[in-house]
């Protein structure tokens, strides 16, 4: 044995290396993991626990790690209903994952993000962070009506009264002020 081991100077390399929790709640999901802790949905630093099932209307799923997600204040503020929340959200087991979903007051749907998962066992995050106002604004989930309306999965259906963002196929570039004019009253009127 060296002088530096009977000191305990030198770490030994084989011995594991125990991290500190960042967080010391007893039911947080992640306790150690940086990447957790911040807002699911714009991703900022200064996050709280939320929990998606109320606990005074779930209060057995208070210590449910399944049952949060971690939301910045103002977020956490728009579904809390002690506070006069505006919106609503929940997490569904669909097959491509559990899935974290935002909705408005008339149920349309504002973000979602698959939490973990999926049919093939492997865990997923949504790295890409929230989903562009564009895509949300014309419901990203819109489906035809009628008998290809059946959907794969149980996720409710959100603007369907909108068009879906087409690109333009044309170049526009050279078109007249009255042509342009022309284009946009043919839109308004489909409107």
């Amino acid at each position: 044995m060296g002088a530096e081991e009977a000191t305990g100077l030198m770490p030994d390399a084989t011995a594991e290396i125990e991290y500190l929790p960042l967080c010391e709640l007893d039911w947080c999901a992640r306790p150690s993991d940086p990447d957790y802790h911040v807002c699911i949905v714009c991703g900022a630093l200064a996050t709280e626990h939320a929990h998606v099932a109320s606990r005074a209307r779930a209060p057995g799923r208070k210590k449910d790690k399944a049952n949060q997600v971690m939301l910045c204040v103002p977020h956490h503020r728009e579904v809390d209903e002690r506070q006069g929340g505006v919106h609503s959200h929940h997490i569904r087991d669909l097959p491509k994952g559990r899935t974290y979903f935002r909705l408005d007051i008339h149920g349309n749907e504002l973000f979602q993000r698959v939490l973990e998962g999926g049919d093939d066992g492997t865990a997923r995050q949504d790295a890409e962070g929230p989903e562009p106002e564009a895509r949300r604004a014309v419901g990203e989930n819109h489906r035809p009506q009628g008998e290809e309306a059946k959907a794969e999965d149980d996720t409710p259906q959100t603007g369907l009264a909108l068009p879906a963002i087409t690109p333009l196929t044309e170049d526009w570039a050279g078109l007249s002020d009255d042509a342009l004019q022309a284009k946009f009253n043919a839109a308004d009127q489909m409107q």
